[in-house]
């Protein structure tokens, strides 16, 4: 693990939250006897046993943090954010002045939907904003993917993963239900016909392939050298922290593009140092996800699905990311060939059984060896 920082870049996580109470482990009643004529023996106590998993869903239970603990550590961590930035609003002329990405799923929501109605129209914007960003980063990959595979049951699969992601509060809104039931539906569809994009009302898969096909994403992302001051602010608290401008602080949790900023020093802001250790912790993670995509693709046995995911994890990068890690243009190119040459490759192989020659498309309906070398 490559050592720097262990702040998250937006350092907006650092908040402690309050959790309530222990809830007390209920008590069973004691068995009920059924009358007879004779005097009934006095009731004994009766053990329960729980289980460690009941055990772990119970601390679980009462160690969950409230809404309004997350609410208020979420006003805590917006108010540093500001003063960081020397501002009072989160948003001036349509841009953001500070960045929530470091706030945690639940946390956005409570922002969003203005639990305890201790957050500003521009902070509720800011939040809601910044969620569809990270429902467009979760499909960017997988839609992606689908221009040159047709796989659109990937894409909903990856919109209802992000989806379970969401808190209890959440998952009880209307707008998440709808959401839940178009895609599940949309995934039902795109399963059952492949190659073809589900049409459904309401799909916000649909609505966000529609917004990429005409460039008109819903948000952005946050400009680099914005992300950069983040990161630059981050470091400084960790050093003062630690009293040593040189200490070794690791760079876990920063996320892909701010490490990119570090990488590729925008803005001038980093040592060299910082800008070496931004650059190994990338390439450490980069080999990570290569090996564990390697692994998974050849336990499955099929090296098409191993294209395919490299091809959803060049479009899911931002331009940075890709700059900083060498994934080049002429890369992307070759991903693609190197699929399409995987898929006919298997399409090929399929229509042996039809000879060299003869039993091909004009008797199968598939094609032969020869209409591939012709």
């Amino acid at each position: 693990m490559t050592s720097i920082s262990s702040l998250p870049y937006a350092a907006a996580n650092a908040s402690t939250y309050t959790a309530p109470a222990p809830v007390p482990t209920p008590t069973p009643a004691a068995p009920q006897g059924e009358a007879t004529s004779t005097p009934a023996p006095a009731a004994s106590a009766v053990k329960v046993t729980l289980s460690d998993a009941a055990k772990a869903a119970l601390k679980a239970q009462a160690e969950a943090p409230t809404i309004a603990s997350i609410a208020a550590a979420a006003r805590s961590a917006i108010d540093k954010l500001l003063a960081q930035a020397n501002t009072k609003v989160a948003i001036i002329d349509g841009r953001a002045t500070i960045d929530l990405g470091g706030l945690d799923r639940r946390s956005l929501f409570a922002v969003a939907s203005n639990a305890g109605g201790g957050f500003s129209a521009t902070e509720q914007t800011l939040a809601s904003a910044t969620m569809a960003f990270q429902f467009e980063d979760t499909l960017a990959g997988p839609v992606a993917a689908s221009r040159i595979t047709g796989d659109y049951a990937g894409i909903y699969k990856a919109a209802l993963a992000y989806l379970d992601k969401a808190g209890p509060e959440e998952k009880a809104s209307a707008k998440w239900i709808a959401q839940r039931e178009v895609l599940a539906k949309g995934y039902e569809q795109a399963t059952a016909t492949p190659g073809v994009a589900p049409k459904l009302p309401n799909d916000p898969v649909a609505a966000y392939i529609a917004a990429q096909a005409e460039d008109t994403p819903i948000v952005g992302p946050r400009d680099i050298t914005k992300v950069a001051d983040d990161v630059r602010a981050a470091l400084n608290a960790q050093y003062a922290k630690a009293g040593d401008p040189d200490a070794a602080i690791s760079l876990a949790d920063f996320d892909d593009r701010a490490l990119a900023a570090m990488a590729l020093n925008k803005g001038g802001l980093f040592s060299p140092a910082e800008t070496r250790a931004a650059q190994v912790e990338m390439r450490d993670r980069t080999n990570e996800r290569m090996t564990e995509a390697y692994g998974s693709n050849i336990a499955a046995g099929s090296s098409a699905t191993l294209g395919r995911d490299l091809i959803a994890r060049y479009a899911g990068m931002s331009a940075e990311e890709r700059e900083a890690q060498g994934w080049t243009p002429e890369l992307y190119a070759k991903l693609v060939q190197n699929y399409q040459t995987s898929q006919k490759l298997t399409s090929m192989g399929a229509s042996l059984a039809g000879g060299l020659y003869g039993g091909g498309s004009e008797t199968t309906g598939q094609p032969s060896l020869m209409d591939y070398l012709t």
